[in-house]
């Protein structure tokens, strides 16, 4: 595989994941914290969406709900049509093995090459050994690091660690690539690069990738936003505004009283 060549990814369906009344209640004491509240989303092979949110939002906890990593109260998330609310904890873990996680924090194996962190989802599958080494090379190609397969993390900045996870999530062959707040712990010159690669990867290769960001400038890049205000998800940035403003009413009046008092 050269820079050129398209990635071929194994999508059975035009719809890659959906939500549907995805909600997910935590328990704090003796009172009901509802992280997300009848959450339907829908993702289509191809997209790049983003889902944008500020701190506390609910952009984690649907992070974990649609990367598999947790269990919803409620509601259902389907999978290229699989009910994963079904699943056992190992047909889980099989489903995780076909999504491609980028994470904020990197996540590499400090005392592996880039390159072996790279073939590490294909060590878990059980590719053979030259097989998963020759493509390994072909996603560093990808994103730019051909030149640096034997560096470990630390002899990396962090623009190229987090290359390198894309690169691995990538070895997944994905349904779909689930990042979360992929640039918050990069430069801003470094941000745009890996933005822009994440655009080319998914116009060139089509690469369905899914977002999780507080960031509005990550958001510019994706096709589509949608925004998550108190677990409720909103397809347009007015109703996210006025879902905001209601918000910010009520806890004043929970604050302050009817008649504007400290309560």
């Amino acid at each position: 595989m050269n820079q050129q060549q398209r990635i071929e990814l194994p999508v059975t369906s035009g719809i890659v994941l959906e939500t549907r009344d995805l909600t997910k209640i935590y328990m704090q004491g003796k009172a009901e914290i509802r992280a997300l509240d009848g959450v339907n989303l829908k993702v289509e092979a191809g997209e790049l969406v983003s889902v944008l949110g500020p701190s506390g939002s609910g952009k984690s906890t649907l992070l974990s709900m649609i990367g598999a990593l947790d269990r919803q109260t409620s509601g259902t998330i389907m999978i290229e049509s699989q009910d994963i609310g079904r699943m056992n904890k190992n047909q889980l873990a099989e489903v995780r093995q076909h999504i491609g996680f980028v994470f904020q924090y990197f996540n590499l194996i400090g005392r592996l090459t880039a390159l072996q962190n790279v073939e590490l989802p294909m060590t878990v599958k059980g590719v053979n050994s030259q097989v998963r080494k020759e493509k390994a090379i072909e996603f560093m190609n990808l994103v730019g690091l051909g030149d640096r397969v034997n560096h470990r993390p630390s002899e990396l900045s962090g623009g190229q660690q987090q290359r390198v996870t894309i690169a691995r999530a990538l070895a997944q062959e994905p349904r779909f690539m689930l990042m979360d707040e992929p640039t918050g712990n990069i430069d801003t010159r470094t941000r745009d690069e890996i933005l822009s690669l994440v655009k080319k990867l998914n116009e060139e290769h089509k690469v369905t990738t899914v977002i999780i960001t507080h960031d509005a400038v990550v958001a510019s890049i994706t096709n589509r936003t949608v925004y998550i205000v108190d677990g409720k998800l909103y397809n347009t940035h007015e109703e996210a505004l006025a879902a905001e403003q209601t918000s910010r009413e009520l806890n004043d009046e929970k604050t302050y009283g009817e008649g504007g008092v400290l309560a």
